[in-house]
Formats: C-alpha cells, structure tokens, sequence
C-alpha cells in the first residue's frame, strides 16, 4: 500500500484497492503510525520549487491512467512543449531516448 496525500488515501498499485489512511495500528491501536521513504509526492513538491521556471511533467501509473493521457503527453514530449520528465515509469525512456538527457528513475 502507498499513502497517496493528494487523495488523502492509501491505494494499492497492483490492484488499484483504496482506503482511508489509518490513524492507528489496526491491530493493537497504537496510534504513533510513521509512514517511511521519500515519497514522490515529496521529490515533486522539491523539483517545482528548484526548477519552477521550466514546464514539467509527471509520468506514473497514476497520471497516465486516463484515456489518451499516455499519447497527448508522448506527443507534447516529441514537440519539445516539456522541459523536465520526473516520475516512475522508466519504461517510457525507451520511448523517448532521442530527447532525453537526463533520466533518473525513483
């Protein structure tokens, strides 16, 4: 499960199951739940704030679950209308190897 802040949820990525976010163990109760890792909710909010100047765009199984999404965005990536990819999908580099040239995956 991967707590999404944008929904307010945790959502599994494997079968899209989502629920609210837990405010304590479900087991004992215990309410001090940390929630661990650099999310890349948190690298996004740090990549605007750096580089807010040039048009950037997410790629990940969230942001291209919408019919058409994967296409328009490939197309505005070939029409140079996207400075900066940041996301997850690194699948999609293969795709685009002849305009990229810095690929980080996290």
């Amino acid at each position: 499960m991967t707590l999404h802040q944008k929904i307010n949820a945790m959502r599994c990525h494997h079968c899209n199951y989502t629920h609210n976010i837990p405010t304590a163990c479900e087991n004992c109760k215990h309410p001090d739940l940390i929630f661990l890792g650099q999310g890349t909710e948190q690298i996004e909010e740090s990549i605007n704030a750096l580089f807010n100047k040039y048009r950037i765009i997410h790629l990940d199984s969230d942001t291209m679950q919408h019919k058409g999404k994967l296409q328009t965005t490939l197309q505005q990536i070939h029409n140079n209308e996207i400075d900066i990819i940041r996301g997850t999908q690194s699948r999609l580099v293969y795709h685009l190897l002849d305009r990229i040239f810095f690929a980080m995956n996290f």
